[in-house]
């Protein structure tokens, strides 16, 4: 069985080279600042779970490592001044098999997938320090492609997931074959994956195949990790064929965080889920408000009872005090403690009282 390939090792065994080609803007762990390290964390989207840092690119003019690139032991991220050039990517998501590598051309670092997009064009790192890091790179995800493969035939459930996903595009019919094993075991990653596949590829006769494992995604998926993909895609299907089916996968979905539920919904059948939700809130607000009139209005006319009973109390004698304390706590606590309090002040200890130990008249 190979053993685990760790990005660290790749970086480490290519740490002169690196450090080398510039050793003011090259850190390399443990050697990297903090400020820098944060920095060039901090614009990675909170679901991405970052990682230790191994590598950083500090591709600024004064040192801020706002912009360049930082690779840590699960992802590899880039920065640059406009976000919406600013990626990051799992490594265990990069697939040699789909050319969704990392590649340089002069002083452009792209990722290749069907779209071609670029990811960042370095100013300040050397042309040398970008080909050691895509050396550094390929050297690692093919290891790590050969370890998922190996261990996928091994029986390992996330393994055959992740490697029907990184055929995918490369022999459709097989990602099916594999990716229905992995899901009739379990996996909601693969039921959600087998599920849009189903639903946006295949023939119309597999679609509710596609509707029956995007739910069982759904009813697995502990972390919520596909959950709200899920519920919009469901909702997007059943809209050409089940509006109250649609409806109740978009209102299911913004329950569960979607930014885009609320205007699909609205684009689809006209249904403002936000003035839903300001007019449930109004109704709840005014019951709140009728509940606390009236208590407030209870607690008044409590006053003024006890303030009738405390006036009354001088006027009865011991025995009857003595009466409405044993007798009207359950009934009139009110009228009861009154008359405790004034046989208190006629010198009658708590005891007496308690046992009534003085005659009634």
């Amino acid at each position: 069985m190979l053993k685990k390939p760790e990005i660290i090792d790749y970086v480490l065994k290519n740490k002169e080279r690196l450090l080398k080609c510039d050793k003011d803007r090259i850190f390399i762990t443990p050697d990297i600042p903090k400020k820098k390290h944060n920095a060039a964390l901090e614009p990675i989207h909170s679901y991405l779970e970052c990682g230790s840092a191994i590598l950083l690119f500090d591709d600024t003019l004064w040192g801020g490592a706002k912009e360049g690139m930082i690779l840590t032991d699960t992802i590899i991220s880039f920065k640059s001044s406009s976000e919406d050039s600013s990626r990051a990517f799992k490594l265990i998501d990069i697939n040699p098999i789909n050319e969704k590598y990392l590649s340089i051309d002069k002083k452009i670092f792209k990722v290749f997938d069907e779209k071609k997009h670029e990811i960042k064009r370095f100013s300040y790192i050397n042309e040398k320090a970008l080909t050691i890091l895509i050396e550094i790179m390929s050297d690692f995800v093919n290891d790590q492609l050969n370890w998922i493969k190996q261990s996928a035939e091994n029986g390992e459930v996330d393994s055959q997931f992740r490697y029907a996903e990184f055929i995918k595009q490369k022999n459709s019919s097989d990602y099916r074959y594999r990716m229905e094993k992995v899901a009739q075991q379990g996996h909601s990653g693969a039921q959600y994956s087998l599920g849009l596949h189903l639903i946006h590829e295949s023939k119309d006769g597999d679609k509710d195949k596609g509707v029956y494992w995007l739910k069982l995604a759904i009813e697995n998926d502990g972390n919520n990790s596909y959950t709200m993909v899920s519920m919009q895609t469901l909702a997007n299907y059943y809209s050409k064929i089940d509006r109250k089916e649609s409806v109740y996968w978009y209102k299911l979905a913004h329950q569960n965080g979607s930014r885009v539920a609320a205007s699909n919904l609205k684009r689809a059948f006209g249904i403002d889920l936000i003035v839903e939700e300001e007019k449930r809130s109004n109704q709840a607000f005014n019951i709140a408000k009728k509940i606390g009139s009236t208590a407030l209005d209870e607690a008044k006319n409590a006053v003024d009872r006890s303030q009738q009973y405390r006036a009354e109390m001088p006027d009865k004698s011991d025995s009857e005090l003595a009466k409405i304390v044993n007798r009207e706590m359950n009934s009139s606590p009110l009228k009861a403690s009154a008359a405790n309090k004034e046989l208190k002040s006629r010198g009658h200890s708590p005891q007496e009282i308690k046992t009534c130990s003085f005659k009634f008249q």
